[in-house]
């Protein structure tokens, strides 16, 4: 594509201008993002201004060391190169700037994926791989110079990977950017990434701007187990290594006390149907232990229910005529007692389809613990 034509040239840098304008209304360069992963690792990423050409697909150092920009930042550089495409394209027709040189091959899936490499959130991030190059037994032509490789997996089944490396200061900003389509079919290049690596899940991220407005997002553990059963596809796929134990114990913990929680419900349930069959009161002593697992609506049935049957009882009786008057009053009662306990009884069948329902929940978590145990024996 050395002979480039004008419309071609138009459609790239007005690509390339779309994404300079979201990165600038983004605020991007002035916010920091902080990536725990599931190994115990922090990262705190940044994207300054000077990485944005090279993840645009721009070479701003060849333009420097033709002598045309002098004194400018590079993405200053990269504005000015992009403000006047017919002007960019005499340059390139008169032979004075080269169209390869300038232009990465890969300059369309670049700034196909840019907005997608600026999303930092839990449900963007699928895996991330850190990446040691002495693991790795490829040839150095296939070895990279990143630290941390951050894997979005599209809807659409493609690949987005972000390469990042460490500066002196702590933090960490891109280095490169890769496109992986159809990776069913094309897995090398990934295979080259993550061979003898050790992979994470993110289990939050923590975002902070200039006005120090701090975010915190954190992922949810049904989320957290489909990432970490999808571990298992890379590990067998990739020959990678999971790195998911301070994760693992987080959901262990999680799991266990959903399936004492249930025990405790459903123990409940039996107790307080009993007590309703015998029209007795339900003291505060006899639920105390359990209010941490009874919903709102369970214990305003329990007060609704008490009234009832307090209420019922609390009568004079002193002589016969009275007590046949006030035997008809409570036959009433007695028949308006039976239908709300029938709506009672009703609502235990309800609380008793949700502890089936947290009974089948525990049975993902068990198959969910056995599947990572799995995982952590294998790796």
């Amino acid at each position: 594509m050395g002979n480039v034509k004008l419309d071609e040239l138009e459609i790239i840098i007005n690509m390339i201008n779309d994404n300079i304008r979201y990165y600038e209304n983004g605020t991007y360069e002035n916010t920091g993002y902080d990536i725990f992963l599931s190994n115990g690792d922090r990262i705190r990423l940044l994207y300054p201004k000077e990485v944005i050409p090279h993840l645009l697909g721009v070479n701003i150092p060849y333009l420097i060391s033709k002598g045309l920009y002098k004194n400018k930042n590079f993405f200053d550089i990269l504005k000015e190169v992009c403000s006047n495409p017919y002007q960019l394209y005499q340059k390139i027709t008169n032979g004075i700037i080269s169209y390869n040189d300038l232009f990465s091959k890969y300059v369309n899936e670049k700034n196909k994926i840019f907005k997608s490499n600026l999303s930092n959130t839990v449900h963007s991030i699928s895996y991330i791989c850190k990446y040691d190059s002495t693991k790795t037994f490829s040839s150095s032509e296939n070895k990279y110079s990143s630290n941390y490789f951050i894997i979005r997996e599209q809807e659409d089944g493609d690949i987005i990977i972000l390469g990042i490396v460490r500066e002196e200061s702590g933090n960490y900003k891109p280095r490169s950017s890769i496109y992986i389509q159809n990776p069913a079919l094309d897995s090398e290049q990934l295979y080259h990434i993550l061979h003898n690596q050790e992979i994470c899940i993110l289990t939050g991220i923590n975002s902070l701007n200039y006005n120090g407005q701090l975010k915190k997002h954190f992922s949810y553990v049904p989320l957290r187990i489909e990432r970490m059963e999808g571990l298992e596809r890379y590990c067998n796929k990739y020959d990678c290594i999971a790195s998911v134990k301070r994760d693992y114990l987080t959901i262990l913990k999680l799991s266990n006390r959903s399936y004492n929680n249930n025990e405790v419900l459903q123990d409940y349930i039996k107790r307080i149907a009993q007590i309703m069959r015998e029209g007795r009161a339900i003291t505060e002593q006899e639920i105390d232990s359990l209010t941490d697992c009874l919903s709102e609506s369970m214990l305003e049935l329990i007060n609704s229910y008490n009234d009832l049957v307090t209420d019922s009882f609390d009568t004079d009786f002193s002589s016969y005529s009275k007590l046949q008057s006030e035997n008809k009053v409570l036959n009433q009662e007695v028949l308006r007692l039976k239908n709300e306990i029938d709506e009672a009884n009703n609502l235990i069948l309800e609380l008793r389809e949700k502890s089936q329902e947290l009974e089948s929940q525990n049975i993902r978590y068990e198959e969910a613990k056995e599947k990572i145990q799995t995982i952590l024996m294998t790796t």
